[in-house]
């Protein structure tokens, strides 16, 4: 930062530190502030310097060989924002030509999310990795339509020579079976389980279903009934029973557990 800024002792710190560093800090207490000062140092200290008024920088660029990730595509825009107004401030304070340079180079610069940095490197090196030139990150949109489609033909496929399956599809559904077997594969990848096959799926459903569905579902049956009965009572003297709220409230409890 130019000028006279005054940072904290903490910040100090920060700055003066080297190797691996981790920073906790709350909302307001300058994060972003330090970060891009941080980055700064850590570009101009990639800088060689033979001559004070005529620095030259390495090649290639530093800004090549740095990173900064961010969550959201609005934190990486304004993080970049930022070091490009301190870059700047730094150009008017001290006209030298690496400063212009560096600016004009951070459009190109590693500031990004943690998928848009992936797909730089993919799309830099598509060669190496067999990948199509044309490919592209997936939204969230069509993500939870191909994870739907994927789970239809995983069940549609098994359908026939599973009866647990089947039965189970016939008695809850096959839009709620889907539900189950998507849910199911989203905690295996949060697990960390990156290769996710139809077979596993199913094969984890069924233990699912084996340690609780079938005890379960006998209760729920026995409820429903009790509750079919009790509402065509109901019909037949014209009156609804005090306890249905009740059976039903058992009976979505099950089902919610």
């Amino acid at each position: 930062m130019s000028g006279g800024f005054q940072w904290t002792r903490d910040q100090q710190a920060v700055l003066d530190a080297r190797g691996d560093l981790v920073v906790t800090a709350s909302a307001g207490t300058g994060k972003t502030t330090v970060l891009v000062e941080k980055f700064i140092r850590t570009l101009f200290a990639n800088l060689k310097q033979p001559h004070s008024e005529d620095p030259i920088r390495t090649a290639p660029s530093p800004l090549s060989r740095m990173v900064a990730i961010t969550f959201t595509e609005l934190a990486a825009a304004q993080l970049k924002q930022e070091i490009r107004k301190a870059l700047a401030e730094r150009y008017a304070e001290r006209p030298e030509a690496i400063l212009l340079e560096l600016v004009r180079e951070l459009d190109g610069a590693y500031i990004s999310t943690i998928h848009g940095f992936c797909k730089r490197l993919l799309h830099e090196n598509f060669g190496d990795v067999g990948l199509s030139p044309a490919f592209g990150i997936v939204v969230d949109e069509e993500a939870e339509a191909l994870k739907d489609e994927a789970a239809a033909k995983a069940i549609e496929r098994r359908l026939d020579d599973d009866p647990i399956l089947k039965s189970t599809a016939a008695a809850v559904g096959f839009g709620a079976l889907k539900s189950e077997i998507i849910d199911i594969a989203d905690k295996l990848g949060n697990a960390g389980i990156d290769r996710i096959d139809a077979k596993h799926l199913i094969e984890t459903w069924r233990e699912n279903w084996k340690s609780y569905g079938e005890e379960k579902l006998p209760e729920l049956r026995k409820i429903l009934q009790t509750l079919a009965d009790d509402i065509a009572d109901a019909n037949t003297t014209g009156n609804v029973t005090a306890n249905a709220s009740a059976i039903l409230n058992k009976a979505f409890g099950i089902l919610d557990d």
